[in-house]
């Protein structure tokens, strides 16, 4: 007996159609459904072909500070990581990265949502240019 897969992960948000802004149209996840009516409603979304990440509607949540751990990690492809981290710019998230913390090659991106909730997109086989290290929490607060 062994486990088939992760199938999904949860975040709160506060404001769930805000939180859908961010990752459908910010990240490009896919709408999967919505489910529920308030206070139980919530929101599944999948990114490529990885686990489903569910949103729950948590009223009078306030953001929190960042932490480095637990955190989600995105892959995206080397090409598009520049592209990413100009779109998150260009809306106003504050953002650490490229960073590197892998092996030659490896590059992370590190943002959060509205709520803390750090975020990171990481590529394998990027030539741009990294900082060495974890990432600065504080350029993220």
């Amino acid at each position: 007996m062994t486990l088939e897969a992760l199938d999904h992960l949860t975040l709160p948000v506060a404001d769930l159609d805000q939180a859908e802004a961010f990752y459908v149209t910010l990240l490009g996840a896919r709408l999967i459904r919505r489910i529920g009516v308030t206070p139980e409603r919530h929101t599944a979304l999948q990114l490529g072909d990885g686990p489903e990440l569910h949103l729950f509607e948590s009223p009078g949540l306030k953001r929190q500070p960042p932490r480095p751990h637990p955190h989600i990690a995105f892959r995206v492809d080397h090409d598009h990581l520049d592209a990413f981290r100009a779109r998150l710019l260009e809306a106003g998230v504050k953002l650490d990265g490229p960073r590197r913390l892998g092996g030659p090659g490896h590059a992370s991106v590190y943002f959060t949502d509205s709520w803390g909730q750090l975020l990171e997109l990481t590529a394998l086989h990027y030539r741009g240019p990294v900082s060495f290290g974890p990432p600065d929490m504080a350029k993220l607060a």
